[in-house]
């Protein structure tokens, strides 16, 4: 018995961190597969087409093994749809599959955390645990690992090449990890588009972590960063500009109130006031602090009903507490640290964390959680700043009693918060949102498909379903498993609309309407959503 307590002793760290990592990948795991019930558009669309480049090599425009997949026009990058062949070889052609790999890259994100607080930021192993503990149970996390979130595993493979670039190298190992760190770099730019516009706020930060005179450590990184910046940039250039159709650069409300200011200044003040930069400048900023806000990170979230559990934030309250604390700390840390080495890890943490908001700042709708992803694990970070501080306290007042008794109330009183906010947020996932998300995903389509099916068996029946959206074609084609020659020879595109989206109007017997008195004679059937009866056919 006493040698395996010295064992347990020995590897505690290693037992800590494996047990977080089976506990996050169980909650991750379970009822995966309908919880949320049913796939909503852009994963039905990323499993459609991979299960096209698995059975056919091409997407759904017919296109062989693109570098990007237009879908319906978003463009979706090739990493997730890639990934996903290697699961339906395992798994087959199923929504467990399709979500597997966001679960998998938010299990290895509590790893990454870890890690990235030791060899990154330096902390102590208590604190990497603790911070692997907040990323395991934070709502952002958990929720993000349990749908076909690219953003997932796109920060899986970001987060973990920067663990490679930041770290501490030297002699032959240094040109193997940093080679590693941009072939993962390269992995998340081919997976997510918000990787790609972090590059050059990541080669700033690297300059900073080594210093600017220490340039021998920092330029082939920095300069292996700026060609992959512009290989993804002329790569996907397409991409870049319908992206852009979704910015406050190019959105016509956005614009109409630019020129609403502007008519509202005269003379001087026009040119001075009301101009671009200001206008801009100042949207901005709003958006900057209300991605730092309590109702967006703790009470609310933001705009769109996917991206949260109704009813909560992203972060728990404690974890908020602890990440301003944690930024006050860091400040001071800049300002009063006496060592190099630790003012410009400090400075570089908060650097990342300020910048990191960019991408999501300048989106329509923001502040917008997918694209703040990287900004949400910087959060897990600074708050382990804090956690730090008190564990170097209770080093240092190890003699006195009080003071010490204090310290260890403090955290007792941050793991009761996390326990309690976390109970509380996993009960009302696992209980009230499989309700919730049937109505929020509109599942149920699926029974009325197979129904329709069945009864009108080899008849050339025309059935209309109403689709104000225009997405359901894609989601047709992944419930009913259409095969791909059947695909191809039906589908029918209406032509693009001002952000270049192209919406399916037909798809084998099924023709998509926007409205009921949109159905015509031909069409002896018509199937639609209601909140009140769900989906129903007549």
């Amino acid at each position: 018995m006493t040698k395996i307590w010295k064992i347990i002793n020995k590897y505690r760290v290693s037992i800590i961190l494996v047990g977080l990592v089976l506990f996050g990948a169980g909650l991750r795991l379970y009822q995966l597969s309908s919880l949320p019930s049913g796939l909503n558009r852009d994963e039905a669309a990323l499993a459609y087409n991979a299960a096209l480049l698995k059975q056919t090599g091409k997407d759904e425009w017919g296109r062989t093994w693109p570098i990007a997949l237009e879908s319906f026009g978003d463009y979706k990058l090739p990493g997730y749809p890639y990934i996903l062949i290697a699961s339906y070889q395992i798994f087959g052609e199923n929504d467990f599959a399709v979500r597997l790999p966001a679960a998998v890259a938010g299990t290895v994100l509590i790893v990454i955390g870890y890690i990235f607080a030791r060899q990154v930021l330096k902390f102590q192993q208590p604190t990497a645990l603790a911070i692997a503990a907040l990323i395991c149970f934070q709502p952002v996390f958990f929720f993000y690992s349990r749908m076909a979130w690219e953003a997932t595993v796109g920060l899986a493979f970001f987060v973990t090449g920067l663990c490679f670039l930041f770290a501490e190298t030297r002699g032959d190992k240094r040109f193997l990890k940093m080679g590693i760190g941009l072939l993962l770099l390269l992995l998340a730019i081919l997976t997510y588009n918000t990787p790609l516009l972090l590059l050059p706020f990541i080669s700033l930060a690297l300059i900073i972590y080594d210093g600017v005179k220490n340039w021998r450590n920092w330029l082939l990184p920095v300069g292996g960063i700026g060609l992959i910046f512009v290989i993804g940039f002329s790569t996907f250039g397409s991409i870049s500009k319908q992206k852009s159709g979704i910015t406050i650069f190019n959105d016509e409300t956005i614009w109409r109130q630019s020129v609403v200011e502007y008519e509202f200044y005269q003379g001087p003040a026009r040119k001075v006031l009301a101009n671009r930069f200001v206008f801009f400048g100042k949207l901005i900023g709003q958006r900057y602090l209300a991605s730092w806000s309590p109702v967006f990170l703790v009470e609310k979230g933001g705009q769109h009903p996917w991206h949260n559990l109704p009813g909560f934030g992203h972060l728990y309250w404690t974890t908020y507490v602890l990440a301003l604390v944690g930024t006050g700390l860091l400040i001071k840390r800049i300002y009063l640290t006496q060592q190099k080495d630790e003012r410009r890890r400090a400075l570089t943490l908060l650097f990342l964390l300020l910048t990191s908001l960019a991408p999501a700042v300048i989106t329509v709708d923001a502040p917008h959680a997918t694209r703040s992803l990287f900004f949400f694990f910087l959060l897990m970070m600074v708050a382990g700043g804090t956690v730090e501080a008190l564990y170097v306290v209770s080093v240092e007042i190890n003699h006195k009693a009080l003071q010490q008794k204090r310290v260890v109330f403090l955290a007792v009183l941050i793991g009761i918060g996390i326990c309690v906010e976390s109970q509380h947020y996993l009960t009302t996932y696992f209980t009230q949102y499989p309700q919730l998300s049937r109505s929020i995903l509109q599942e149920g389509l699926l029974p009325v498909l197979e129904k329709t099916e069945a009864e009108l068996g080899q008849k050339s029946d025309q059935v209309a379903i109403v689709d104000p959206d225009g997405y359901l074609y894609i989601q047709v084609a992944w419930l009913l498993q259409l095969p791909p020659d059947q695909f191809f020879s039906t589908i029918d595109r209406h032509l693009p609309d001002r952000i270049g989206f192209r919406y399916g109007y037909r798809l084998g017997r099924y023709r998509f309407i926007a409205h009921r008195p949109d159905r015509q004679p031909a069409d002896k059937r018509i199937i639609e959503w209601s909140a009140e009866h769900g989906w129903w056919s007549e």
